[in-house]
């Protein structure tokens, strides 16, 4: 919801916000957790603090959120989104790229804090330590709200890498000083600033897909990252039995590596153009349009389009009417409200707008184009919105 809000030049930024939020909740919740339970003598009590508090998030969230942020006339059936959940991972490279950097991440973090307190006691630290170990942990949290604006300046995939630096850190630290609460805090919070980075770097990448899927593609992100923490837990608390705290440090290591592993599998994806991918695969002209050869009505295209847009689940649809060496045209019909954004420029391309308005952005700027206006395409991370239904002539020269 915040990421719709906030528009596409300032997505990030809205996403590390939350995220700071999310991770300083989390943090400081194992203080407050583990002084309920040595002020009351079990842990039950602060499941029962907890039960209060979200309960009363019950009264005040419906007061303080709007009721809606989508885009109006792409409302489907709850049971019809649910079902809609799976396509999401087969049709956009990006889901399934930060679903799975999102579970392998929190796996890694879960390794560390399910096994934790069990170190600690053999160091002779109760509950209320491990508790704090949330609050000297505050500082990794509040550097991690840098991690929007470093999204919204140099990408998703740049913060990715920074974050895996942190966790790769991360257990060296811990496994080297395992008998040290100065090295256990030192890597505790390398640990909340890698995984808080790399959280807010995913969300931005599968929010860049527009707000028609903004909560489904979330929710299968989410879906994924806890399931990766449930795994590094059961395996950290396996192994810290088995083993001891070493092979659990080894395991949140393990874990990260495979992050890395995605990054590098993603890394080496062809860049994409700012042409989508279902542009690039539908209407082809192989190889050519033969000089002299008429070319394709494009209000006809338009109208087609259009009407294929509002039907799509998506609210968008596209056309590749030229496809010459590396030269492609495209017309890319865009229902009101839908988004194209988030991605990277090809080496030259200009935007037409054959109809309605669209909203042109990159970075931290925007402009307004309406029917029959014509500009260059920044060469840098650039978003498209559409303000009414419309429809635009891509022109791209790619490598």
């Amino acid at each position: 919801m915040a990421a719709a809000l906030a528009g596409p030049g300032r997505r990030g930024r809205a996403v590390g916000t939350l995220g700071l939020g999310l991770t300083l909740g989390s943090t400081v919740s194992r203080t407050v957790s583990g002084a309920v339970a040595d002020a009351g003598g079990t842990w039950r009590t602060a499941y029962l603090v907890a039960a209060v508090a979200t309960a009363a998030l019950l009264l005040l969230l419906p007061r303080a959120l709007p009721e809606r942020a989508g885009t109006a006339g792409h409302r489907l059936p709850y049971p019809k989104l649910l079902a809609s959940l799976p396509r999401l991972l087969v049709d956009h490279h990006e889901v399934r790229v930060s679903a799975a950097i999102g579970a392998a991440v929190f796996a890694a973090y879960s390794v560390f804090w399910a096994t934790l307190a069990f170190h600690l006691a053999t160091l002779g630290f109760g509950p209320g330590m491990a508790g704090l170990f949330g609050l000297l942990s505050a500082p990794g949290a509040l550097l991690s709200a840098y991690a929007g604006r470093l999204t919204d300046r140099f990408g998703a995939s740049a913060v990715n890498v920074w974050s895996l630096l942190c966790l790769t850190a991360s257990p060296a630290v811990i496994g080297l000083g395992a008998r040290s609460p100065l090295a256990l805090v030192i890597g505790a919070n390398l640990l909340v600033l890698g995984t808080s980075g790399s959280q807010v770097a995913n969300q931005a990448r599968i929010f860049g897909l527009g707000p028609s899927v903004a909560a489904r593609v979330n929710t299968v992100f989410m879906l994924s990252s806890f399931g990766g923490g449930a795994l590094g837990s059961l395996t950290s608390v396996w192994l810290y039995g088995a083993y001891g705290w070493t092979a659990a440090v080894l395991a949140a290591a393990g874990f990260t590596a495979v992050a890395a592993l995605v990054v590098a599998a993603a890394a080496r994806r062809r860049v994409p153009s700012c042409v989508p991918r279902d542009t690039r695969e539908a209407g082809t002209h192989d190889p050519r349009t033969p000089q002299g050869e008429t070319m394709q009505d494009l209000a006809g295209l338009a109208d087609e389009h259009l009407a294929k847009a509002h039907a799509d689940a998506h609210g968008r649809s596209a056309h590749l009417v030229v496809h010459d060496g590396v030269l492609r045209q495209s017309v890319i019909a865009l229902v009101s409200g839908t988004t194209l954004d988030e991605h990277n420029a090809p080496p030259a391309a200009s935007l037409q707008v054959l109809r309605g308005r669209v909203r042109l952005t990159a970075a931290d700027r925007s402009e307004d184009l309406s029917v029959g206006e014509l500009r260059m395409l920044p060469k840098e991370r650039h978003g498209l919105t559409a303000l009414e239904d419309a429809v635009v002539l891509l022109t791209a020269v790619n490598d």
